[in-house]
């Protein structure tokens, strides 16, 4: 009977362990990880390398007292920004001061943003190109011009403006638009974009500006069914700015032709945009092959800009008359001629300039000089796009 009380006993021990297994039992598994920390007050209970969330609010896997924002799991480490303004500290001109500048943005570090400073955007390196004077036209050393370079005159730009440093690719246009026009899709994703008429140019413009929480430049107006990409043409192309200007709108928008050939020209006197021969910085009939490539293959002018000289044609914002520049000198902040000016025998209003060379034509197209022009609504493996942005 003794004995049969200790089996008992032993039975009721055995039992009151396996009560304590129980799955059912909502105590168990409350730290699954075995880091200390309870489930609700964990990151994540599957991991015990990382942290209780009383310790890293944004479940970064840093702890509050390092992370410069811990609300914010994208923030720097303070170890690696200690003024936790966002530029890390082998980028920072001051990394004990947030009002001090990035050295990309400002070089020698003197508080002021310099010319040819870099900054980027929805995968887009800009360079910031100082305004100034220049003759524009074929000057002293150009060859084969056309009458329509005729005459050389003086322009000043009295703002700054941020350009692309190449061509808007293939990569950048899909990012933002509901296809890809391009011809030359096989070239690959870093290719530029091509096939794109101006009025398809001004609404890439409009959805960069959009992305990048800045008014758009532009109002297109009763335009076809179609998007960017298949033949978009609108009626009436407005400038939203105060005074009607492109150099007042804040958004992204076409260059000028006259702040194109100031940036092609990186004040010297070259050609082309960046050499006196053209195979080192241009694509162009002689050697491309017969097809577009990639960007930034070959060397840039002395603004760091590529293919200003070839690859593919970029539209502008001017109109297009052969003998405007008959009309325009000197002359500060020019936007071309009216939109009653014709070309080519075509109505008032139909095209617009295209600057720089393209794979398709001989190499007298790509001086910084070269211009010639397009009806708006056209769309041609040969043309692309470039934006610029005027500095605030």
């Amino acid at each position: 009977m003794a004995s049969g009380t200790g089996i008992r006993g032993a039975l009721f021990v055995l039992l009151l362990l396996c009560t304590s297994c129980d799955p059912a039992d909502d105590s168990l598994g409350a730290d699954a990880d075995n880091d200390g920390v309870v489930a609700a007050e964990d990151c994540d209970d599957t991991d015990p390398s990382l942290l209780a969330v009383a310790n890293d609010s944004d479940c970064d896997g840093t702890s509050a007292a390092v992370d410069c924002d811990d609300e914010d799991p994208a923030s720097t480490l303070i170890a690696e920004d200690a003024d936790c303004d966002g530029v890390l500290t082998e980028d920072d001109c001051d990394d004990s001061d947030p009002a001090l500048l990035a050295i990309a943005e400002d070089p020698d570090c003197d508080g002021v943003v310099d010319c040819l400073s870099t900054s980027e955007s929805q995968g887009m390196t800009r360079v910031r190109i100082c305004g100034g004077t220049f003759v524009m036209g074929c000057t002293e050393g150009q060859t084969d011009c056309g009458e329509n370079e005729f005459p050389v005159h003086e322009v000043t730009l009295t703002h700054d403006f941020w350009i692309n440093q190449t061509e808007v690719t293939q990569a950048q246009w899909e990012a933002l638009m509901p296809n890809n026009p391009s011809a030359f899709t096989v070239c690959g994703s870093n290719c530029p974009v091509e096939k794109v008429n101006w009025y398809e140019a001004l609404a890439f413009a409009n959805a960069v500006s959009e992305a990048d929480g800045l008014d758009a430049c532009f109002s297109l107006t009763d335009c076809n069914d179609n998007v960017a990409g298949e033949d978009l043409e609108c009626a009436s192309v407005a400038v939203n700015s105060p005074s009607g200007s492109v150099y007042d709108c804040t958004g992204y928008r076409l260059a000028t032709e006259a702040e194109w050939e100031f940036a092609a020209r990186a004040g010297t006197d070259l050609i082309y945009a960046g050499s006196d021969t053209p195979d080192e910085v241009a694509w162009h009939q002689g050697n491309s092959a017969m097809a577009v490539h990639e960007v930034a293959a070959l060397a840039p002018n002395g603004n760091g800009l590529y293919d200003m000289s070839g690859n593919v044609g970029e539209w502008v914002w001017d109109w297009y008359t052969w003998n405007y520049y008959a009309t325009a000198d000197p002359i500060t902040d020019p936007e071309g001629p009216p939109a009653s000016a014709t070309c080519q025998g075509n109505n008032p209003g139909a095209c617009r300039v295209a600057r720089g060379g393209t794979w398709l034509h001989n190499v007298g197209l790509a001086r910084v000089s070269g211009r010639y022009n397009f009806e708006v609504g056209i769309r041609l493996n040969i043309m692309g796009i470039r934006l610029v942005r005027t500095v605030e």
